[in-house]
């Protein structure tokens, strides 16, 4: 059986990449009260973070991939340039072609993230720091004369077009000459409110669906005219290739000769869609830069802006996350019931890429929506959800000699079957100590009714410094409900027969 393409290594591949970079800034803090002075909170910030963004986004997320990466920009001529300068070069991104401009600022979007105390924290504003002036000519030819030095060792180029001003019509233009002379896919993912005719030529396209809808004068509602729209952009705009994506579904793509593809998303949660474009794009030029066919390009694509859209900010995925990913979604229901004896790998592996495992447990006979509430919930709480399911002879001894309902087997693998859930490993034991012992989770969920203080495993968790979370039950929904209900209505399906 062939590797999945992240699983080939691109230790040897390079890319350029060409845009607006910028710096995405984090201040993280708790809200305490409202404000006196307006009817607004007050948050007491307590850390701030910066990471790259923009084209700079697109350049990290490729050098996590394992693609030797250059990024030629402008930025201004300030502390905030120096700053994202920097991280670049933390980052081992070769930083030789980023312009100082003293005529224009650091793209800075600062993001206000609060909550109460020991919440997950959200946004609550956004606030930009930017100019949109075009790049002047004299620093537009600097760009485009360094081109030469890093074109001739470069699998692929990318220009990423926030609007602010870098890509401008002359850079997209030449580079697209330079491209065809010298043989070198040019992949664009186009601005906002930009011109068809400003990507003339180019190799891919990729916008998103409202960036596709301003291109052609559409509203795109539908699969349908998503894949009607990817054919004009390619036909108006004499482009190779048209891939667009869809959000919560998915993408769409058409290439010369080929009808149009939909592929759905793989995204199982949603907690932040920051940087799922750039990752989108990344992960499409690293596979085009190897080589591989545009099917199993995107596939990976969509794959990777699935993987980015379940972490705060632009945080890059990594070249083994996107091969585990692989793996797993070919991985049957059955791959994904796991022992007792493989937990001490899993957790390891996970913990090599930076997981948060999240753990709970029960008896899941009879599942049922306050079931699926409570495993949903669970997995917006880490990168990885463990459950741990009890035997039969287990749920015999805790439930009555009439349970379980449904074997171990099977409810194993109605589990195994869900999104959110990762593993499931059966265990005989009356509760999930030993489980917990060897997984080692940073949470350990429990949903019902329970305290804190009643939750089983509760100090062998926060001993190690993990913590408990409490999932509100959904009203009038249990198996002991549904079985008293199913009863009754045999019961009463008995008498009316007799009678």
């Amino acid at each position: 059986m062939a590797l999945p393409v992240a699983a080939r290594c691109a230790c040897d591949q390079t890319a350029t990449i060409i845009g607006d970079a910028m710096l995405d800034r984090y201040v993280y803090g708790d809200v305490c009260r409202i404000s006196p002075e307006a009817p607004v909170m007050i948050l007491n910030a307590n850390s701030t973070e910066d990471r790259l963004g923009g084209a700079a986004a697109a350049a990290s997320f490729l050098r996590h991939l394992g693609v030797h990466v250059s990024l030629q920009t402008a930025v201004g001529d300030d502390q905030n340039g120096s700053v994202l300068t920097q991280l670049l070069t933390e980052q081992g991104i070769a930083t030789s072609s980023v312009l100082r401009d003293a005529d224009r600022v650091t793209t800075v979007k600062e993001r206000i993230l609060g909550g109460r105390p020991q919440r997950e924290p959200r946004q609550i504003l956004r606030v930009d720091h930017e100019t949109r002036r075009p790049l002047s000519g004299e620093l537009t030819s600097r760009l485009l004369g360094a081109i030469p030095h890093y074109a001739p060792n470069s699998h692929i180029l990318v220009l990423s077009d926030y609007g602010k001003g870098i890509c401008t019509e002359r850079l997209v233009r030449e580079l697209v000459q330079i491209c065809r002379i010298r043989n070198i896919p040019l992949l664009v993912d186009p601005a906002r409110g930009a011109v068809l005719n400003k990507y003339y030529g180019v190799s891919l396209l990729k916008p998103n669906r409202d960036e596709a809808g301003e291109l052609t004068g559409r509203n795109i509602s539908s699969i349908e005219m998503a894949m009607e729209a990817a054919v004009e952009i390619q036909h108006r705009g004499d482009i190779e290739t048209v891939v667009i994506t869809l959000d919560q579904d998915g993408c769409v793509f058409v290439t010369h000769g080929q009808p149009p593809v939909h592929l759905p998303t793989e995204a199982s949660q949603i907690t932040d869609i920051t940087g799922a474009g750039d990752m989108f794009l990344a992960a499409l030029a690293y596979a085009v830069g190897n080589g591989q066919d545009l099917p199993e390009a995107v596939r990976l694509a969509n794959r990777a802006a699935g993987l980015e859209v379940r972490r705060l900010g632009a945080t890059p995925v990594s070249l083994p996350e996107l091969e585990l990913a692989s793996v797993s979604r070919a991985m049957g229901t059955e791959k994904k019931v796991v022992s007792f004896a493989e937990l001490s790998a899993i957790r390891n592996q996970h913990r090599s890429l930076g997981h948060k495992l999240v753990f709970t447990n029960g008896c899941f006979d009879l599942f049922h929506a306050g079931h699926l509430h409570s495993l949903e919930q669970a997995r917006q709480l880490g990168d990885v959800l463990i459950v741990g399911l009890n035997s039969d002879d287990s749920v015999r001894r805790l439930k009555g000699p009439s349970r379980p309902l449904i074997t171990a087997e099977q409810r194993a693998r109605i589990l195994a079957a869900l999104a959110c859930v990762a593993y499931v490993v059966i265990y005989e034991d009356d509760t999930p100590c030993r489980i917990l012992a060897e997984l080692q989770p940073d949470v350990l969920v429990k949903g019902g009714t329970y305290t804190a203080g009643q939750v089983v495993g509760r100090e062998i968790v926060e001993v190690y410094g993990g913590r408990i979370v409490l999932i509100s039950p959904q009203p009038n929904v249990s198996t002991t409900s549904l079985v008293s209900r199913i009863q009754e209505s045999a019961h009463v399906a008995t008498d009316d027969h007799g009678m």
